[in-house]
């Protein structure tokens, strides 16, 4: 909330503040104000500039897809994966400005930021297609080892983990016992927080690897982000959610052990 108050009292408040104030706020779609502000932003082509009546480009974009990712607001979140997505390189990675080389940590960067947007908005899934396996091939050859990664180089650090959330978000199974070599006696990363705040939301996914196969629902959780699969060692909630309710619904789940085997499959019936 420091941070936030020193933001607001910026002089000149643009779209990257204000994505960053909707971050740190963690607002939702009734602070109707911020998030009014931020769609002001938005060009005709879903893209964002620095300010209201700037040229879309790539940077303020990316800030703003987070933020709008993050509260829930499909829509502008759509357009604005889209945008990004006409930007891509040949390779299959993205540059800092169009027609600029591609650049393994923003692409990294972007490509954590647009699965996210996958779990927001499913539908965009199939738009985004071609996109993720262009992505999905050019960060296969640009993924550093990890033994290689040093404090010298925080940004290849950052790419690293980007990617690798990016993997496990992306595949349900992801194997991290190779980065706890990487943290420190006092639990840091490279004495960097940032890279520490990755290392632990990569264990903390982990940990919620895939054990359950839900098929034909959608499951939320508290912030109402649809997702494709939940796990949880206690207590599962589960909402049936369409747009089109009836008096009654019908859903399946499939259990999968850890070892990928189906354990029998859960048919129910949810009284209205």
């Amino acid at each position: 909330m420091d941070g936030c108050d020193y933001y607001l009292d910026m002089k000149s408040i643009n779209n990257d503040i204000l994505s960053r104030i909707i971050l740190i706020n963690d607002l939702r779609m009734e602070d109707i104000c911020e998030i009014n502000n931020l769609l002001r932003y938005q060009n005709p082509d879903g893209g964002f500039g620095l300010a209201e009546g700037y040229t879309s480009d790539i940077i303020d974009t990316k800030l703003a897809l987070k933020a709008l990712t993050d509260i829930g607001e499909t829509e502008a979140m759509t357009n604005a994966a889209l945008y990004i997505s006409s930007l891509q390189n040949e390779d299959g990675g993205f540059g800092y400005q169009q027609g600029l080389s591609s650049n393994a940590y923003l692409s990294a960067d972007i490509a954590n930021i647009l699965v996210d947007t996958i779990d927001v908005n499913p539908v965009l899934s199939y738009y985004l297609e071609d996109t993720f396996t262009a992505l999905d091939s050019y960060l296969d050859t640009t993924f550093p080892a990890i033994n290689g990664l040093s404090a010298s180089d925080l940004d290849t650090v950052y790419q690293h983990f980007y990617t690798a959330l990016y993997r496990l978000k992306r595949d349900g199974r992801y194997d991290v016992s190779p980065y706890y070599a990487l943290q420190a006696e006092d639990g840091g990363v490279f004495d960097d927080p940032m890279a520490t705040a990755f290392y632990l939301e990569l264990l903390v996914r982990e940990q919620n690897v895939l054990v359950a196969k839900i098929d034909n629902i959608a499951i939320t959780n508290g912030r109402g982000y649809a997702v494709a699969a939940f796990n949880s060692n206690e207590n599962v909630n589960i909402s049936v959610i369409n747009e089109f309710e009836t008096d009654k619904a019908h859903f399946e789940m499939s259990i999968i052990k850890p070892d990928g085997i189906a354990r029998g499959t859960v048919h129910l019936m949810n009284q209205a």
